[in-house]
Protein backbone atom coordinates (compact mmCIF):
# COMPACT_ATOMS: atom_id res chain seq x y z
CA UNK A 1 0.00 0.00 0.00
CA UNK A 2 1.52 3.29 -1.05
CA UNK A 3 1.26 5.88 1.69
CA UNK A 4 -0.40 9.21 1.04
CA UNK A 5 1.07 10.54 4.30
CA UNK A 6 -2.26 11.88 5.43
CA UNK A 7 -1.13 11.77 9.07
CA UNK A 8 1.96 12.92 10.94
CA UNK A 9 3.82 10.73 13.44
CA UNK A 10 2.71 11.48 16.99
CA UNK A 11 2.58 10.08 20.50
CA UNK A 12 0.72 10.89 23.69
CA UNK A 13 -2.41 10.06 25.68
CA UNK A 14 -5.57 9.42 23.72
CA UNK A 15 -8.74 7.34 23.59
CA UNK A 16 -9.12 4.56 21.04
CA UNK A 17 -12.40 3.28 19.61
CA UNK A 18 -12.06 -0.11 17.94
CA UNK A 19 -15.23 -1.04 16.04
CA UNK A 20 -15.59 -4.38 14.27
CA UNK A 21 -18.37 -6.06 12.27
CA UNK A 22 -19.60 -9.18 14.07
CA UNK A 23 -19.70 -12.29 11.89
CA UNK A 24 -17.89 -10.65 8.99
CA UNK A 25 -16.68 -13.99 7.58
CA UNK A 26 -20.22 -15.38 7.38
CA UNK A 27 -21.46 -12.15 5.84
CA UNK A 28 -18.69 -12.27 3.23
CA UNK A 29 -19.63 -15.84 2.32
CA UNK A 30 -23.28 -14.87 1.97
CA UNK A 31 -22.70 -11.71 -0.10
CA UNK A 32 -20.01 -13.10 -2.40
CA UNK A 33 -19.05 -10.45 -4.93
CA UNK A 34 -21.16 -7.86 -3.09
CA UNK A 35 -18.87 -8.07 -0.04
CA UNK A 36 -16.52 -5.38 -1.28
CA UNK A 37 -19.30 -2.83 -1.80
CA UNK A 38 -20.85 -3.78 1.55
CA UNK A 39 -17.69 -3.39 3.61
CA UNK A 40 -16.80 -0.14 1.83
CA UNK A 41 -20.24 1.25 2.73
CA UNK A 42 -19.90 0.15 6.37
CA UNK A 43 -16.32 1.38 6.74
CA UNK A 44 -17.22 4.69 5.11
CA UNK A 45 -20.15 5.22 7.47
CA UNK A 46 -18.09 4.39 10.58
CA UNK A 47 -15.26 6.66 9.44
CA UNK A 48 -17.61 9.59 8.79
CA UNK A 49 -19.19 9.21 12.22
CA UNK A 50 -15.79 9.06 13.93
CA UNK A 51 -14.59 12.14 12.04
CA UNK A 52 -17.79 14.02 12.87
CA UNK A 53 -17.16 13.41 16.56
CA UNK A 54 -13.57 14.62 16.39
CA UNK A 55 -11.37 11.59 15.71
CA UNK A 56 -7.90 12.85 14.78
CA UNK A 57 -6.49 9.60 13.40
CA UNK A 58 -8.34 6.80 11.56
CA UNK A 59 -5.78 4.54 9.88
CA UNK A 60 -7.03 1.99 7.30
CA UNK A 61 -8.29 -1.32 8.73
CA UNK A 62 -9.81 -4.53 7.35
CA UNK A 63 -13.47 -4.94 8.32
CA UNK A 64 -13.53 -2.41 11.14
CA UNK A 65 -12.02 0.89 12.22
CA UNK A 66 -9.58 2.09 14.84
CA UNK A 67 -10.29 5.74 15.62
CA UNK A 68 -8.11 7.83 17.92
CA UNK A 69 -9.49 10.76 19.90
CA UNK A 70 -7.23 13.30 21.59
CA UNK A 71 -4.33 12.90 19.13
CA UNK A 72 -2.60 14.48 17.35
CA UNK A 73 -4.38 17.48 18.90
CA UNK A 74 -4.99 17.16 22.63
CA UNK A 75 -8.68 17.39 23.54
CA UNK A 76 -10.07 17.65 27.06
CA UNK A 77 -13.30 15.89 26.05
CA UNK A 78 -11.58 13.12 24.03
CA UNK A 79 -13.06 10.34 26.15
CA UNK A 80 -16.60 11.64 25.91
CA UNK A 81 -16.21 12.30 22.18
CA UNK A 82 -15.05 8.72 21.71
CA UNK A 83 -18.03 7.32 23.59
CA UNK A 84 -20.42 9.54 21.62
CA UNK A 85 -18.89 8.24 18.39
CA UNK A 86 -19.29 4.64 19.56
CA UNK A 87 -22.96 5.22 20.40
CA UNK A 88 -23.60 6.77 16.98
CA UNK A 89 -21.80 3.92 15.19
CA UNK A 90 -23.83 1.29 17.01
CA UNK A 91 -27.07 3.16 16.34
CA UNK A 92 -26.65 4.40 12.76
CA UNK A 93 -24.37 2.01 10.88
CA UNK A 94 -26.79 -0.97 10.84
CA UNK A 95 -29.08 1.15 8.66
CA UNK A 96 -26.40 1.12 5.95
CA UNK A 97 -26.67 -2.68 5.76
CA UNK A 98 -30.43 -2.76 5.11
CA UNK A 99 -30.14 -2.77 1.27
CA UNK A 100 -28.01 -5.93 1.48
CA UNK A 101 -30.89 -7.92 3.03
CA UNK A 102 -28.87 -9.73 5.66
CA UNK A 103 -30.84 -12.39 7.56
CA UNK A 104 -30.09 -10.65 10.87
CA UNK A 105 -29.52 -7.05 11.88
CA UNK A 106 -25.92 -5.94 11.50
CA UNK A 107 -24.09 -5.84 14.83
CA UNK A 108 -21.01 -3.76 15.57
CA UNK A 109 -18.75 -4.83 18.46
CA UNK A 110 -16.87 -1.91 20.01
CA UNK A 111 -14.02 -1.61 22.50
CA UNK A 112 -12.84 1.70 23.99
CA UNK A 113 -9.57 2.26 25.87
CA UNK A 114 -7.67 5.30 27.09
CA UNK A 115 -3.91 5.59 27.61
CA UNK A 116 -0.52 6.07 25.97
CA UNK A 117 -0.34 5.73 22.18
CA UNK A 118 2.31 5.87 19.48
CA UNK A 119 1.29 6.53 15.86
CA UNK A 120 3.80 6.38 13.00
CA UNK A 121 4.43 5.06 9.50
CA UNK A 122 5.69 1.50 9.23
CA UNK A 123 7.42 0.06 6.15
CA UNK A 124 9.59 1.44 3.40
CA UNK A 125 9.51 4.95 2.00
CA UNK A 126 7.69 3.71 -1.12
CA UNK A 127 5.29 1.34 0.64
CA UNK A 128 4.24 2.17 4.17
CA UNK A 129 1.14 2.11 6.34
CA UNK A 130 0.19 4.33 9.25
CA UNK A 131 -0.11 2.30 12.44
CA UNK A 132 -1.34 3.09 15.94
CA UNK A 133 0.62 0.98 18.43
CA UNK A 134 0.93 0.45 22.15
CA UNK A 135 -1.01 -1.36 24.87
CA UNK A 136 -3.97 1.05 24.66
CA UNK A 137 -4.69 0.21 21.03
CA UNK A 138 -4.27 -3.49 21.78
CA UNK A 139 -6.62 -3.24 24.76
CA UNK A 140 -9.35 -1.57 22.67
CA UNK A 141 -9.03 -4.36 20.10
CA UNK A 142 -9.28 -7.06 22.80
CA UNK A 143 -12.33 -5.39 24.32
CA UNK A 144 -13.96 -5.37 20.88
CA UNK A 145 -13.16 -9.08 20.51
CA UNK A 146 -14.71 -9.75 23.91
CA UNK A 147 -17.92 -7.82 23.11
CA UNK A 148 -21.03 -9.84 22.25
CA UNK A 149 -23.63 -8.67 19.74
CA UNK A 150 -23.64 -4.87 19.71
CA UNK A 151 -21.94 -4.39 23.07
CA UNK A 152 -19.67 -1.44 23.76
CA UNK A 153 -17.03 -2.32 26.35
CA UNK A 154 -14.77 0.21 28.12
CA UNK A 155 -11.58 -0.21 30.10
CA UNK A 156 -11.32 1.12 33.64
CA UNK A 157 -9.40 4.26 32.66
CA UNK A 158 -12.05 5.30 30.12
CA UNK A 159 -14.71 4.50 32.72
CA UNK A 160 -13.12 6.96 35.15
CA UNK A 161 -13.11 9.66 32.46
CA UNK A 162 -16.75 9.35 31.41
CA UNK A 163 -18.60 7.73 34.32
CA UNK A 164 -20.37 10.96 35.31
CA UNK A 165 -21.88 11.36 31.88
CA UNK A 166 -22.99 7.92 30.70
CA UNK A 167 -24.84 4.87 31.99
CA UNK A 168 -22.18 2.23 32.64
CA UNK A 169 -22.41 -1.23 34.20
CA UNK A 170 -19.48 -2.96 35.83
CA UNK A 171 -18.66 -6.12 33.93
CA UNK A 172 -16.25 -9.04 34.10
CA UNK A 173 -12.64 -9.03 35.18
CA UNK A 174 -10.69 -10.87 32.49
CA UNK A 175 -7.18 -11.80 31.55
CA UNK A 176 -7.00 -10.60 27.96
CA UNK A 177 -4.47 -11.98 25.50
CA UNK A 178 -1.42 -9.77 25.20
CA UNK A 179 -2.57 -7.44 27.99
CA UNK A 180 -0.60 -7.31 31.23
CA UNK A 181 -2.59 -8.03 34.39
CA UNK A 182 -6.33 -8.43 34.88
CA UNK A 183 -8.69 -6.10 33.00
CA UNK A 184 -11.86 -4.77 34.63
CA UNK A 185 -14.47 -4.16 31.93
CA UNK A 186 -17.48 -1.84 31.86
CA UNK A 187 -20.46 -2.06 29.51
CA UNK A 188 -21.89 1.14 28.06
CA UNK A 189 -25.68 1.10 28.52
CA UNK A 190 -26.44 4.59 27.17
CA UNK A 191 -28.06 4.50 23.75
CA UNK A 192 -28.00 8.22 22.93
CA UNK A 193 -25.14 10.63 22.52
CA UNK A 194 -24.44 13.14 25.25
CA UNK A 195 -24.53 16.54 23.61
CA UNK A 196 -23.31 19.31 25.86
CA UNK A 197 -24.29 22.92 26.06
CA UNK A 198 -21.68 24.62 23.91
CA UNK A 199 -19.38 27.29 25.22
CA UNK A 200 -19.09 30.68 23.43
CA UNK A 201 -17.65 30.05 20.00
CA UNK A 202 -18.84 26.44 19.92
CA UNK A 203 -20.40 25.08 16.77
CA UNK A 204 -23.51 23.39 18.15
CA UNK A 205 -25.22 26.41 19.70
CA UNK A 206 -27.47 24.92 22.39
CA UNK A 207 -29.18 27.69 24.37
CA UNK A 208 -31.47 27.53 27.41
CA UNK A 209 -34.04 30.02 28.64
CA UNK A 210 -36.50 29.74 31.54
CA UNK A 211 -38.76 32.38 29.96
CA UNK A 212 -38.73 34.44 33.16
CA UNK A 213 -38.01 37.46 31.00
CA UNK A 214 -40.09 37.45 27.80
CA UNK A 215 -37.85 39.97 26.03
CA UNK A 216 -34.70 37.98 26.76
CA UNK A 217 -36.34 34.81 25.46
CA UNK A 218 -37.46 36.60 22.32
CA UNK A 219 -33.93 37.87 21.79
CA UNK A 220 -32.55 34.36 22.21
CA UNK A 221 -34.85 33.03 19.49
CA UNK A 222 -34.04 35.97 17.22
CA UNK A 223 -30.32 35.33 17.66
CA UNK A 224 -30.82 31.65 16.86
CA UNK A 225 -32.80 32.56 13.73
CA UNK A 226 -30.06 34.97 12.69
CA UNK A 227 -27.49 32.19 13.04
CA UNK A 228 -29.77 29.91 11.04
CA UNK A 229 -29.90 32.44 8.21
CA UNK A 230 -26.10 32.15 8.05
CA UNK A 231 -26.33 28.39 7.73
CA UNK A 232 -25.62 27.56 11.40
CA UNK A 233 -27.85 25.06 13.15
CA UNK A 234 -28.78 25.08 16.82
CA UNK A 235 -31.23 23.98 19.49
CA UNK A 236 -33.17 26.28 21.78
CA UNK A 237 -34.88 25.09 24.96
CA UNK A 238 -37.77 27.24 26.23
CA UNK A 239 -39.09 26.21 29.65
CA UNK A 240 -41.79 27.81 31.78
CA UNK A 241 -45.06 27.22 33.62
CA UNK A 242 -48.24 26.57 31.69
CA UNK A 243 -50.18 29.63 30.55
CA UNK A 244 -47.35 32.16 30.64
CA UNK A 245 -47.17 32.51 26.86
CA UNK A 246 -44.46 30.15 25.57
CA UNK A 247 -46.49 28.98 22.57
CA UNK A 248 -47.73 32.50 21.94
CA UNK A 249 -44.16 33.76 21.81
CA UNK A 250 -43.22 31.09 19.25
CA UNK A 251 -46.25 31.95 17.09
CA UNK A 252 -45.36 35.64 17.23
CA UNK A 253 -41.81 35.05 16.05
CA UNK A 254 -42.92 32.55 13.40
CA UNK A 255 -44.89 35.34 11.76
CA UNK A 256 -42.16 37.95 12.14
CA UNK A 257 -39.56 39.15 9.63
CA UNK A 258 -36.92 37.09 11.44
CA UNK A 259 -38.57 33.90 10.18
CA UNK A 260 -38.51 34.87 6.50
CA UNK A 261 -36.77 32.38 4.25
CA UNK A 262 -37.23 29.46 6.64
CA UNK A 263 -39.51 26.42 6.73
CA UNK A 264 -41.30 25.99 10.05
CA UNK A 265 -42.45 22.56 11.22
CA UNK A 266 -44.60 22.34 14.36
CA UNK A 267 -45.38 19.23 16.37
CA UNK A 268 -47.30 19.21 19.62
CA UNK A 269 -47.36 16.55 22.33
CA UNK A 270 -50.59 15.51 24.01
CA UNK A 271 -51.27 15.11 27.74
CA UNK A 272 -52.51 11.57 26.99
CA UNK A 273 -49.63 10.84 24.62
CA UNK A 274 -47.16 8.89 26.76
CA UNK A 275 -48.26 5.65 25.07
CA UNK A 276 -48.67 7.11 21.55
CA UNK A 277 -45.48 6.38 19.62
CA UNK A 278 -43.91 9.34 17.80
CA UNK A 279 -47.09 11.37 18.26
CA UNK A 280 -45.55 14.91 18.21
CA UNK A 281 -43.71 14.01 15.01
CA UNK A 282 -46.93 12.58 13.59
CA UNK A 283 -48.63 15.88 14.40
CA UNK A 284 -45.74 17.68 12.68
CA UNK A 285 -46.11 15.58 9.50
CA UNK A 286 -49.87 16.09 9.36
CA UNK A 287 -49.48 19.84 9.80
CA UNK A 288 -46.70 20.01 7.19
CA UNK A 289 -48.80 18.04 4.66
CA UNK A 290 -51.85 20.23 5.31
CA UNK A 291 -53.95 17.39 6.76
CA UNK A 292 -56.81 18.65 8.99
CA UNK A 293 -57.64 16.85 12.23
CA UNK A 294 -60.95 15.57 10.87
CA UNK A 295 -59.42 14.18 7.65
CA UNK A 296 -60.56 10.74 6.48
CA UNK A 297 -58.98 8.11 4.19
CA UNK A 298 -57.89 10.79 1.74
CA UNK A 299 -55.27 11.98 4.24
CA UNK A 300 -52.72 9.41 3.03
CA UNK A 301 -52.96 10.97 -0.43
CA UNK A 302 -52.09 14.39 0.98
CA UNK A 303 -49.08 13.00 2.83
CA UNK A 304 -48.01 11.04 -0.25
CA UNK A 305 -48.13 14.17 -2.39
CA UNK A 306 -46.08 16.18 0.12
CA UNK A 307 -43.49 13.43 0.54
CA UNK A 308 -43.21 12.93 -3.23
CA UNK A 309 -42.58 16.63 -3.73
CA UNK A 310 -39.86 16.63 -1.06
CA UNK A 311 -38.13 13.30 -1.72
CA UNK A 312 -38.75 12.68 -5.41
CA UNK A 313 -37.84 9.15 -6.46
CA UNK A 314 -37.09 8.17 -2.83
CA UNK A 315 -40.64 8.92 -1.72
CA UNK A 316 -42.09 5.46 -2.33
CA UNK A 317 -39.49 3.81 -0.11
CA UNK A 318 -39.86 6.28 2.77
CA UNK A 319 -43.62 6.92 2.73
CA UNK A 320 -44.55 3.76 4.72
CA UNK A 321 -42.42 4.78 7.68
CA UNK A 322 -43.61 8.39 7.59
CA UNK A 323 -47.23 7.26 7.30
CA UNK A 324 -46.82 5.05 10.35
CA UNK A 325 -45.61 8.04 12.36
CA UNK A 326 -48.61 10.08 11.23
CA UNK A 327 -50.92 7.15 12.09
CA UNK A 328 -52.19 6.96 8.52
CA UNK A 329 -53.07 3.69 6.79
CA UNK A 330 -51.60 2.96 3.37
CA UNK A 331 -53.99 2.05 0.58
CA UNK A 332 -53.38 -0.62 -2.05
CA UNK A 333 -51.52 1.80 -4.34
CA UNK A 334 -48.61 2.20 -1.92
CA UNK A 335 -45.76 -0.14 -1.09
CA UNK A 336 -46.02 -1.42 2.47
CA UNK A 337 -43.13 -1.89 4.92
CA UNK A 338 -41.81 -5.43 5.21
CA UNK A 339 -43.46 -7.64 7.81
CA UNK A 340 -40.17 -8.20 9.63
CA UNK A 341 -39.61 -4.48 10.19
CA UNK A 342 -40.50 -4.52 13.87
CA UNK A 343 -39.01 -3.40 17.16
CA UNK A 344 -35.65 -1.67 17.01
CA UNK A 345 -35.34 -2.29 13.26
CA UNK A 346 -38.61 -0.51 12.51
CA UNK A 347 -37.71 2.35 14.86
CA UNK A 348 -34.36 2.92 13.18
CA UNK A 349 -36.04 2.81 9.76
CA UNK A 350 -38.35 5.57 11.02
CA UNK A 351 -35.35 7.60 12.21
CA UNK A 352 -33.79 7.22 8.77
CA UNK A 353 -36.96 8.31 6.96
CA UNK A 354 -37.39 11.40 9.13
CA UNK A 355 -33.72 12.35 8.69
CA UNK A 356 -34.02 12.02 4.92
CA UNK A 357 -37.11 14.23 4.93
CA UNK A 358 -35.42 16.85 7.10
CA UNK A 359 -32.38 16.93 4.83
CA UNK A 360 -34.58 17.20 1.74
CA UNK A 361 -36.44 20.18 3.21
CA UNK A 362 -33.15 21.78 4.25
CA UNK A 363 -31.95 21.75 0.63
CA UNK A 364 -34.77 24.18 -0.15
CA UNK A 365 -34.24 26.53 2.80
CA UNK A 366 -33.30 26.41 6.51
CA UNK A 367 -35.71 24.51 8.75
CA UNK A 368 -37.11 25.41 12.17
CA UNK A 369 -38.56 22.38 14.00
CA UNK A 370 -40.71 23.34 16.98
CA UNK A 371 -41.75 20.63 19.43
CA UNK A 372 -44.32 22.07 21.85
CA UNK A 373 -45.33 20.58 25.21
CA UNK A 374 -42.29 18.31 25.13
CA UNK A 375 -42.92 17.31 28.75
CA UNK A 376 -45.75 15.08 27.44
CA UNK A 377 -43.70 13.41 24.69
CA UNK A 378 -43.50 9.62 24.57
CA UNK A 379 -40.23 7.67 24.82
CA UNK A 380 -40.01 6.85 21.10
CA UNK A 381 -40.35 10.55 20.22
CA UNK A 382 -37.55 11.46 22.62
CA UNK A 383 -35.31 8.82 21.06
CA UNK A 384 -36.12 10.14 17.58
CA UNK A 385 -35.40 13.68 18.72
CA UNK A 386 -32.09 12.53 20.17
CA UNK A 387 -31.13 10.96 16.84
CA UNK A 388 -31.96 14.17 14.97
CA UNK A 389 -30.23 16.71 17.23
CA UNK A 390 -26.67 16.03 15.98
CA UNK A 391 -27.78 17.45 12.61
CA UNK A 392 -27.26 20.94 14.06
CA UNK A 393 -23.49 20.46 13.75
CA UNK A 394 -23.58 20.40 9.96
CA UNK A 395 -27.07 21.39 8.78
CA UNK A 396 -29.05 24.67 8.87
CA UNK A 397 -31.76 23.36 11.19
CA UNK A 398 -32.97 24.94 14.44
CA UNK A 399 -34.77 22.88 17.09
CA UNK A 400 -37.03 24.84 19.46
CA UNK A 401 -38.07 22.65 22.39
CA UNK A 402 -40.96 24.07 24.43
CA UNK A 403 -41.85 22.52 27.79
CA UNK A 404 -42.82 23.04 31.41
CA UNK A 405 -40.17 23.19 34.16
CA UNK A 406 -41.04 19.75 35.55
CA UNK A 407 -39.41 17.95 32.63
CA UNK A 408 -36.16 16.27 33.76
CA UNK A 409 -33.27 14.28 32.39
CA UNK A 410 -35.18 11.15 33.42
CA UNK A 411 -38.13 11.94 31.15
CA UNK A 412 -39.02 9.53 28.42
CA UNK A 413 -38.71 6.25 30.27
CA UNK A 414 -35.96 3.72 30.75
CA UNK A 415 -32.96 4.09 28.48
CA UNK A 416 -33.85 7.57 27.22
CA UNK A 417 -31.37 10.27 28.20
CA UNK A 418 -32.47 13.88 27.74
CA UNK A 419 -29.36 15.49 29.14
CA UNK A 420 -28.34 16.60 25.67
CA UNK A 421 -30.76 19.55 25.72
CA UNK A 422 -30.07 20.75 29.26
CA UNK A 423 -33.77 21.30 29.96
CA UNK A 424 -34.66 23.68 32.76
Amino acid sequence: MTSSHKYSPTRGTGTVVFADVEGSTAIAERLGLDWSAFINDIMGAMTRIAERHGAGIIPPRGDGILAVFGLPISEVEAGRSAVNAAIAIRRDVPEIALPYHLPDALRIKIGIATGWLVADYVGTVEHSTFEVAGPTAALAARLSDMAVGSQILLCETTHHVVERHFDLRKGLVRQLKGIKGQTQTFELRSDVEKIYRSEPGGNVGLVTSSLVNRDESKDAIRDALARLSRGLGGALSIGGDGGIGKSRLIAELRNSEYAKGTTWLLGRSLAIGESLSFHPFGDMLRSWAGIPEEAGPEAIGSLSDAVSKALGEDAAAELPMLASIANLKLDDTHVRPTDDAVGDTAERMIWRSVKLLMRALITEQPVVLVLDDLHWADASSLRLLTSLLPMVRSEPILFILVHRPEISTESGGEGVNLQFCNLV
